[in-house]
This record gives structure tokens, sequence and C-alpha cells, in this order.
């Protein structure tokens, strides 16, 4: 099993949504501390987030009362090299389009992309 500190490509696949809050921010921090160790950190939000990554939403949802929205660790994990994707079906499901998402959101992905890096990764975390 590869260690998370020994691995080149991380892979997380988030399926929680904003009712979750703590746990998305799990998934952020972990993508950020990954790229500490110099990993390719790539994470895709699939079908379960829901609306959590669109226009206006993530300033809203905070993990714990006192925290920060998760806009701000979204922002984080994306100033450390994150790549942060949405999956094709979520746009299908609920009838969204690509500029429905934040300006974080690198593109959209089909379940294709997700097999091939999740093929390609020596570790791969979902949340």
């Amino acid at each position: 099993m590869t260690d998370v500190a020994d691995a080149e490509k991380v892979l997380i696949v988030v399926n929680s949504d904003k009712t979750r809050a703590p746990v998305v921010k799990s998934a952020l921090d972990i993508a950020v501390v990954a790229t500490m160790y110099d990993a390719e950190v790539e994470m895709i939000f699939g079908v379960g987030t829901k609306d959590l990554l669109l226009k206006g939403v993530p300033e809203t949802v905070k993990p714990t009362e006192d925290g920060a929205p998760i806009k701000e660790v979204i922002e984080m994990a994306k100033e450390n090299g994150v790549k942060i994707y949405v999956c094709s079906p979520l746009l299908d499901t609920y009838g969204y389009k690509r500029e429905d998402f934040i300006e974080e959101v690198d593109d959209v992905v089909g379940g294709s992309y997700l097999v091939s890096k999740a093929f390609e990764a020596d570790v791969v975390l979902n949340f």
C-alpha cells in the first residue's frame, strides 16, 4: 500500500453535499496536505455533491458554526495547485450548465476520465 507521503498522484472523489460540509472540508484539507508532499492532486466532485460548487453556494457553507466558508478552503486548494473537476452526471441529473459553477472548477469530466485517473493514481480517496 502506498503511503500518501510517497504518492506522486492523488485522486480524491467527493460525493458529499453541503449538509456534510465537515467531510468536504476534510477532503479539501487532505488535498492541500498532499500538495505539500509535491503530489499532483485532482478532485472530482460527483453527483452526490448536488449544488455544492454552484456560484454563490460555497460562500454560504460552513463546516462548523464559527468556521470559514468552504469557498475559502477551495481557494486555498486551488492556490496550492489542486485541480477541481465536476462529473458530467451532476450536470445531467440536475440540469446545470458549466457556467453555473464557481470559477475554481477546472472542467467537467465524465466517468471514463474518473476511471482512467483512478488507474493512474498512487492513492484514491473517497469522501
